[in-house]
């Protein structure tokens, strides 16, 4: 299930007993506070896991699909955004995979 910003800023105001417009304005310095740390390459740590920057080497690859069938190609060397989270969500979510 996808939650989107909208849902999550009501979810927000219920739980803390503020309006959703301060709830949203909150939420937007928060995101946009992630986001400007990860854009200047650095990692972002909270209760709930880490945010990190990290570097994939360049790599050759073929094709498996469409008209390009079995051509090799290469993708660049880039940085991508990942997400670990904490032990206790890790943990949550084995257990509901586990029962899904």
């Amino acid at each position: 299930m996808k939650i989107t910003l909208e849902t999550f800023t009501k979810k927000l105001a219920d739980k803390n007993n503020i309006s959703v417009s301060e709830a949203k304005r909150i939420s937007n310095m928060v995101f946009g506070s992630l986001e400007d740390m990860l854009l200047e390459g650095n990692g972002c740590t909270f209760n709930v896991g880490t945010f990190s920057v990290s570097d994939v080497k360049e790599r050759s690859v073929t094709i498996n699909f469409g008209a390009r069938r079995g051509e090799k190609t290469v993708v660049p060397a880039h940085k991508k955004i990942t997400f670990t989270p904490n032990k206790k969500i890790r943990f949550a979510y084995k257990n509901y995979k586990a029962n899904w």
